[in-house]
């Protein structure tokens, strides 16, 4: 009788014979590797804002009559004042608002200001642009330059779409902003101080669990496994998380399924 030994010995030279290779083996023999798959990911920049918004607004006086027009109604030139506009009985007392500087300061104050709305029995929005004076976390905002779209949201509203057009100098850990916008006005007619965050820059790529993504002289690279081989594919790391990174390689795609533990050997 063959002892173990002769008989393990054979079977791994039959193996050899066939063309299969050690990984092959291994669901068989020593126990599958852990592995994880790599899927598609987008992920977004966000940063945390307090803003007010500024808008080209006109009061009507007290003695307007507004009792026939309706919430958002669109008024022409001389209906009731001399400049047409979309008519709001929403009066806050920031209708005459204007920040000229832009600095951190200035728009905490405003964020933070209570003030007593007039008598008037409402408003004309006369223009369709307007302002949005923000001041973000200076550390996650870094990167948004003049020019950039960034996207508001809010706990009740879904998003804005505003432009960056000023960026001013950062004060401790907060940056002053100042966006201009011209969509969703029928939301944006009736915003004025809020906190919100900011949606912007995006990073898409393969989202690989970092136990994946090994290390060397030569940069990062993953062990792909196809078919029971082991393959090393260098990689590009395009965003750290926490737990994870996306990546990116020609040789990968989703469903990929790449090698984080060895099987634990254990011979029969």
């Amino acid at each position: 009788m063959k002892s173990p030994f002769l008989r393990w010995a054979g079977i791994f030279s039959l193996l050899a014979v066939s063309g299969y290779v050690a990984l092959s083996a291994l669901p068989l023999f020593f126990g599958r590797p852990e592995t994880a798959l790599l899927y598609t990911r987008r992920i977004w920049d966000t940063a945390a804002v307090y803003g007010v918004f500024l808008r080209q607004e006109l009061v009507l006086p007290q003695n307007a009559d507004c009792a026939a027009f309706s919430e958002g109604e669109k008024l022409p030139a001389g209906k009731c004042a001399p400049k047409g506009g979309i008519f709001t009985r929403s009066i806050d007392g920031f209708e005459h608002l204007e920040l000229a500087e832009l600095s951190t300061e200035g728009i905490k104050n405003l964020c933070l200001d209570r003030r007593a709305a007039s008598l008037s029995p409402g408003k004309l929005i006369t223009g369709w642009e307007y302002e949005f004076l923000a001041i973000a976390e200076a550390e996650k905002a870094q990167t948004l330059q003049p020019g950039d779209t960034a996207v508001l949201e809010t706990e009740h509203f879904g998003g804005i779409e505003l432009i960056l057009e000023e960026k001013g100098s950062a004060a401790g850990d907060f940056i002053p902003l100042r966006f201009r916008g011209s969509r969703d006005m029928d939301t944006v007619m009736y915003l004025r101080q809020l906190q919100g965050q900011l949606r912007f820059g995006s990073h898409t790529g393969l989202c690989a669990p970092n136990e994946a993504i090994k290390q060397d002289e030569n940069g990062y690279f993953v062990r792909l496994l196809s078919l029971g081989r082991e393959e090393k594919v260098p990689v590009t790391v395009i965003y750290e998380g926490e737990g994870f990174k996306l990546i990116q390689s020609p040789l990968l795609c989703d469903g990929s399924e790449l090698i984080i533990k060895d099987p634990e050997v254990s011979l029969p």
